[in-house]
């Protein structure tokens, strides 16, 4: 059990760094788990101080905090790199933004 709320933890760390903010109760949806895994996987992530939880017209949403934002975007940054032909630039959607202000 402890290995799938694991493998749960990580996914919801993919989806909160891919999607911003995530109102909770779609996450189960979303993973097509079972909620009580995902909220215990939520804890695990919560425990480890990598979210943040935000209360807004009474619907909780979750978020990674910044220095999550900030590893999930350097991890798909290095993955984006790895993945490109030698010789050929990477720039991730991010990078983009960043640029054009």
């Amino acid at each position: 059990m402890r290995d799938k709320i694991g493998e749960e933890a990580g996914k919801i760390w993919q989806i909160l760094g891919a999607k911003d903010e995530i109102e909770m109760t779609t996450l189960p949806k979303i993973l097509k788990g079972k909620g009580e895994v995902i909220y215990q996987a939520l804890g695990w992530l919560a425990h480890e101080d990598k979210i943040i939880y935000r209360i807004k017209a009474e619907k909780t949403y979750v978020s990674l905090n910044e220095r999550e934002k900030e590893a999930y975007l350097s991890n798909n940054q290095m993955h984006a790199i790895s993945d490109k032909p030698k010789g050929e630039k990477s720039m991730s959607i991010n990078q983009a933004a960043f640029k054009s202000k």
